[in-house]
């Protein structure tokens, strides 16, 4: 392999040669960020210079920036695994949130950069990745958790959701149950990644069983469950429904509940994550559980790995899953 040169460098960075020797020796008249984008990328291109060694050794922080969508009872109990995982490995961890809102999502990368964070653990909001793919130029390792971006290799780590919606759907066949709903409720400024596939995976089991999941079960709903008002009305629900995640399984089980209709008496749920809170919750709902801690160790590793080779090839990892069976599913008479 050829020898990095000042000139790639300023190819890679799109500067002059001139700029480059600038920010190599530390000499003035060079922007913070442009200087940074330099050193950062002689590092990654293993250019040799007595100067990166000490640059790259004064800049680590031991501190992995973390950016979550929401402070829900999901993320923040992943947040906690990641947390233990990343002080096994002897680094802090610094939390921001970007409130399922893109703009804010860029500031949280923004911040990090100034900071100087040895690496990023994101959810990402939206499926395009742009602002993610600029932090990764910059030299800076990126892992992507639960939500896949489009069009850009980053490295992934989730859980099959495909799998674990089959799974949770041929649970319900089992109990006998063959008219089965989707439910969630709406958010039209998601990442419908994790969305598609659960509904991939629903779809794929009950054709399995020569059934077929009717688009009028497939609730996008509202706040105050208008949809499956309509249904109740028209006295036309499913058997069982599969929600989106518990807390969406929560919101439905309370309708449910004001309009007298019993879990699992009338209709069975089951939903995804297993979140803590679910303990508190009368019927216990059955849910698919999330390796929360495995999917953390995996983060964390992928990470510190990136930051010694960014150009090895990218990881993606899904973990099957397991479903948590509990009170909110019951077994339909045969009728035969």
């Amino acid at each position: 392999m050829a020898r990095t040169t000042t000139y790639d460098i300023a190819q890679a960075c799109n500067v002059s040669q001139a700029t480059v020797d600038r920010a190599l020796n530390n000499r003035s008249n060079i922007k913070k960020e442009t200087k940074e984008l330099i050193l950062r990328t002689a590092v990654k291109m293993n250019y040799r210079s007595s100067s990166l060694p000490e640059y790259y050794e004064a800049k680590k922080s031991n501190v992995i920036g973390i950016i979550l969508p929401a402070s829900l009872p999901f993320y923040t109990e992943l947040l906690v695994s990641i947390t233990q995982a990343a002080k096994m490995q002897g680094f802090h961890t610094m939390v921001s949130f970007s409130n399922f809102n893109l703009e804010q999502e860029k500031q949280c990368l923004a911040e990090y950069l100034k900071i100087s964070v040895d690496g990023i653990i994101v959810f990402p909001v939206g499926e395009d990745g742009t602002e993610i793919k600029k932090v990764l130029q910059m030299g800076i390792p990126v892992v992507t958790l639960i939500r896949k971006i489009k069009n850009y290799n980053f490295d992934f780590i989730s859980m099959n959701y495909e799998q674990a919606a089959s799974l949770a759907t041929q649970y319900l066949i089992d109990l006998g149950h063959t008219r089965i709903g989707y439910f969630t409720i709406w958010d039209s400024s998601a990442n419908l990644y994790t969305y598609n596939k659960r509904l991939k995976g629903i779809k794929h089991a009950m054709k399995l069983n020569g059934l077929i999941l009717e688009d009028r079960y497939v609730l996008q709903d509202t706040d105050n469950c208008q949809l499956i008002n309509n249904l109740v009305a028209n006295n036309n629900l499913p058997t069982a429904f599969i929600c989106f995640n518990d807390l969406n399984a929560i919101h439905l089980l309370s309708f449910l509940n004001s309009v007298d209709i019993k879990v699992p008496d009338r209709i069975s749920i089951v939903s995804f994550d297993n979140i803590s809170m679910l303990r508190y919750i009368t019927p216990q709902i059955t849910s698919i559980e999330y390796p929360f801690d495995d999917i953390a160790e995996t983060a964390v590793g992928t990470l510190l790995m990136r930051a010694k080779n960014q150009d090895s090839e990218r990881i993606v990892k899904l973990f099957d899953a397991k479903i948590i069976r509990k009170s909110s599913c019951k077994k339909l008479p045969d009728i035969n």
